[in-house]
């Protein structure tokens, strides 16, 4: 038989490669079962010994521990851990205390207080302060001061929208200002804005000016709430003032209103009074152009104090903001105090045969115990300028003797047996009107106290708040006023102490003429920058204390007052607000909506 030798080479080769393969498969498998047998089963007879028991039982009791604990996290989380929070949504129903019990919500005539207040939260301005006391746009998107004062140009946001839908535009602005100006709208701003213009540049933008560079043009934009021209359409000047805007609330601010206003008898409520409160239903504005608010809101408005609080006390209200002085609130209320840039003075009308005499009209200033009213009212902070931060300095009591002799230089004659001065057989009395509310009634029975011992007689008017509006503020048919005033330094005090503002529907309640001091006060607005405007007030207040055409009392308080198992208000107390009005800011920012929330 032949063979192919390369054949036989090929299947030789073969052979030995599978061997080498069979050998490589053996010295694997014998490797694999020696690291079994090291790794594994080497182990499994280690835990035999004493020191690997000792591991296991270590880690077991570790793995237990950690066990224990997560369970008992857990039941924490579960129970403690969670608490009633409160986030956004929920109804807030707050008090208001107005003595018409009626508000009206017309932009361009609000007056008292609670009116205001109110209209801040449904009607926006041009421009506010933030927290910081800082001045920002509120309608406008940016503004810029020109012309050295004299001017500023609004631009407006876009997406500013009114509540029926439409866009606010500048000639809202022109038409608001315009109005706020006619002598026949009888708005409290119209001293303030005497002089001033607005133009329409375009649909956004508007320019306001003034004859004279005026530093508070800016401030004085944060008070007008901006109306809607096409609602007031076809109404006359002479009209404005009656149309029952109510049935017509629009507005451009964070709140608008939700439904009819309504009024029920207060025996719903299960008070113990007669007579109405009414109620304002407020939801948030889903097309507003600022942070929106955080909860529907209703007002419940009470014609008095007392009505205010019993509602508080009985549940009918959650809260409401209130003074100091209020202490016949349940004992498990809370409260959170408000920095107030404002003050209390009592007003000396100058054009009163007996306060033309400047000896006793400091007299009357200097025997006044200003430290005794600020405890009577809570501890308020004692005034003694009529601009804040300026000159407010603490003057000591006069003596009694001192005070006397002083009265007695105005030409008037002790009468022993009646205790009063008299001249010319008329007895000094003097006639002193204020508001109808608890702190000013505490406030001028101490001073009817105190100017009794220096022979000085009183009698005391307490008037409702829109009776103040409509007679003593326009006709200042009285010799002492004692009420409340913004201390702002930007405007203020011209507002309140120019001879300009001494007509019937000016704010100088004093009558105060001083040509120097009108002076003073027309170059401090005209100046931006606020060192060089207070080298004029300084110069004002020294003239001011001098001319004593008020005393000034002291820096009223106020604070939110609530129950913390239905709202929880959270303002910035370190912020000043200038008033009742400002503070409803803070009604954008409650949250009145509880769910379970985790500490974190």
């Amino acid at each position: 038989m032949k063979i192919n030798l390369n054949k036989a080479k090929e299947l030789t080769d073969n052979l030995d490669l599978k061997k080498k393969v069979d050998q490589a498969h053996k010295s694997i498998h014998r490797k694999s079962l020696t690291s079994t047998r090291r790794h594994v089963l080497g182990k499994s007879d280690s835990i035999k010994n004493l020191s690997t028991r000792r591991l296991v039982f270590s880690w077991t009791t570790k793995f237990l521990i950690i066990l224990v604990l997560g369970l008992l996290s857990y039941s924490k989380l579960g129970s403690g851990g969670r608490f009633n929070g409160f986030v956004a949504g929920g109804d807030v129903v707050a008090g208001i205390q107005d003595d018409n019990e009626r508000l009206n919500l017309n932009p361009l005539t609000l007056s008292t207080p609670a009116e205001s207040a109110v209209g801040r939260l449904i009607y926006s301005s041009i421009l506010k302060y933030d927290d910081a006391g800082k001045l920002q746009g509120d309608l406008a998107a940016s503004y810029s001061v020109e012309d050295s004062g004299k001017k500023i140009r609004v631009t407006i946001k876009d997406g500013a929208k009114w509540h029926d839908g439409k866009d606010v535009t500048s000639e809202d602005i022109v038409f608001t200002i315009t109005k706020l100006k006619d002598i026949r709208v009888n708005s409290s701003l119209r001293d303030s804005l005497s002089g001033v213009e607005a133009v329409a540049v375009d649909d956004k933008t508007v320019e306001i000016t003034s004859p004279k560079a005026v530093g508070g043009l800016d401030d004085l934009l944060t008070k007008i709430r901006v109306a809607p021209k096409h609602i007031f359409d076809g109404v006359s000047s002479d009209q404005i003032a009656s149309v029952n805007y109510n049935k017509i609330p629009v507005g451009s601010g964070p709140f608008e209103v939700a439904g009819d206003i309504t009024y029920s008898d207060n025996t719903t409520l299960g008070l113990n009074s007669s007579g109405q409160f009414q109620q304002i239903s407020l939801t948030p504005n889903k097309k507003y152009y600022g942070n929106g608010a955080q909860a529907d809101l209703t007002f419940r408005v009470f014609s008095s104090r007392g009505d205010l609080v019993a509602a508080f006390n009985n549940g009918s209200i959650a809260m409401y903001i209130g003074t100091d002085s209020d202490t016949d609130v349940n004992s498990d209320a809370e409260e959170v105090k408000l920095k107030l840039s404002s003050g209390v003075f009592a007003f000396f009308n100058m054009k009163s045969p007996f306060l033309s005499d400047v000896k006793l009209r400091r007299a009357l200033s200097g025997y006044t115990d200003k430290k005794a009213l600020s405890d009577m009212n809570g501890g308020v902070k004692p005034l003694y300028s009529p601009v804040l931060e300026v000159g407010d300095t603490e003057d000591g009591v006069m003596g009694k003797e001192d005070a006397k002799k002083l009265i007695a230089d105005a030409g008037y004659t002790f009468d022993e047996a009646k205790g009063l001065f008299t001249k010319n057989g008329q007895e000094l009395k003097l006639n002193v009107v204020t508001g109808d509310s608890d702190e000013y009634s505490r406030a001028i029975d101490e001073l009817a106290r105190r100017w009794k011992e220096i022979g000085v007689g009183v009698e005391v008017f307490k008037a409702k708040a829109s009776d103040l509006q409509s007679n003593y503020f326009v006709n200042k048919s009285y010799d002492i006023l004692l009420y409340g005033i913004s201390l702002n330094q930007a405007t203020e005090p011209y507002a309140y102490w120019s001879s300009d503002a001494t007509g019937p529907k000016g704010l100088n309640f004093s009558n105060y003429r001083s040509p120097a001091n009108d002076a003073d006060l027309d170059v401090a607005r005209t100046k931006i920058n606020q060192a060089d405007r207070n080298v004029r007030l300084e110069r004002f207040v020294k003239r001011w204390k001098e001319d004593v055409p008020a005393v000034a009392l002291y820096i009223p308080s106020l604070k939110v007052v609530y129950r913390s198992g239905s709202v929880q208000p959270e303002p910035n107390q370190q912020a000043y607000v200038s008033g009742f009005t400002d503070s409803f800011d803070l009604f954008t920012q409650i949250k009145a909506q509880q769910k379970k929330l985790y500490q974190n």
